[in-house]
């Protein structure tokens, strides 16, 4: 927050992203959208709204068992400037307190979210579509060392029991062959289902403090940083169809129909019908992928 020399994990890879797909030879094209996400108290809120009254997002699953945030803003950068214009837009939304131990502690859980999709130049239409989480989790909490009441002390409640959740997530996640994992014990955990193990590579950097007064705390995060490294993680690419290259194979599929030796394509009549005459394709029409029909003139 200083300066530019000292900036953060998330501006940074900001500018390494987009730096890198500025220069990246073979891609045809190439595209991101951030998206901010905070959960205050259990509740979700867009840190890019607009609105002078930010409300309260709903989470469900799709069809294919993704997670969806639904009414989250998802705006496309194209550079570095615009990326970090949005970041710090949102960070300016967050919610800040002050206790005994920290003026500007984070009271939330924020989630900087990157949807990224490229297409490689002479492929058949299809891109490969990917997502960028950075998650900048609050910090437990001893009330007794940080000396909260009212609002702030509600607010320890509620990051102090997400984290214990969060933990029991992992851990669960990370035992092979368990049929259930309990994604939904609270937002943070929902959020990021996608995020623990599976087709994913989940990163967690954690921070300490040195002191020997915080020890007890330090060797807290180190055993859940432990725990972490069990998830079990299975990357795979994913590819998305885009509607212009089914397109142009669907028109692919017309063009080698048209032409088709006519030969091949005469379709004679039953004999004592209609003379016997033979009747020629006059064009081909392509309806969709799957299908093609006829016009015919008699020959």
């Amino acid at each position: 927050r200083a300066s530019y020399a000292g900036r953060g994990l998330i501006p940074r890879c900001i500018a390494a992203l987009l730096s890198q797909l500025a220069s990246s030879p073979g891609l045809a094209a190439w595209s991101v959208a951030v998206s901010y996400l905070e959960i205050y108290n259990e509740c979700l809120y867009d840190l890019l709204d607009l609105t002078a009254q930010p409300h309260e997002l709903g989470l469900y699953e799709d069809g294919r068992g993704r997670v969806q945030v639904s009414g989250l803003r998802s705006v496309a950068v194209a550079s570095e400037a615009e990326g970090l214009a949005l970041f710090f837009e949102g960070e300016s939304n967050r919610v800040i307190g002050e206790h005994q131990l920290n003026r500007q502690s984070s009271r939330s859980h924020s989630i900087f979210m990157l949807s990224i999709t490229t297409t490689p130049e002479g492929g058949d239409g299809r891109s490969l579509a990917s997502k960028l989480c950075l998650v900048d989790l609050a910090g437990s909490e001893r009330v007794s060392k940080t000396r909260s009441e009212g609002l702030v002390l509600k607010e320890a409640g509620h990051i102090n029991r997400s984290l214990a959740l969060l933990e029991q997530v992992v851990r669960a996640a990370s035992e092979r062959g368990r049929e259930h994992v309990p994604y939904r014990s609270s937002k943070l955990t929902h959020v990021l289902k996608d995020s623990l193990g599976g087709n994913c590579a989940t990163v967690l950097i954690a921070n300490v403090w040195g002191e020997p007064a915080q020890l007890h705390e330090t060797l807290s995060t180190c055993r859940f940083s432990a725990r972490m490294t069990r998830l079990v993680c299975e990357v795979a690419s994913n590819v998305v169809q885009q509607e212009g290259g089914a397109r142009v194979r669907e028109l692919q599929r017309c063009a080698a129909a048209t032409a088709t030796p006519a030969a091949a394509l005469q379709l004679h009549v039953a004999e004592g019908t209609d003379r016997g005459r033979a009747w020629l394709p006059q064009a081909v029409h392509c309806v969709s992928a799957d299908s093609i029909w006829l016009s015919l003139q008699p020959w």
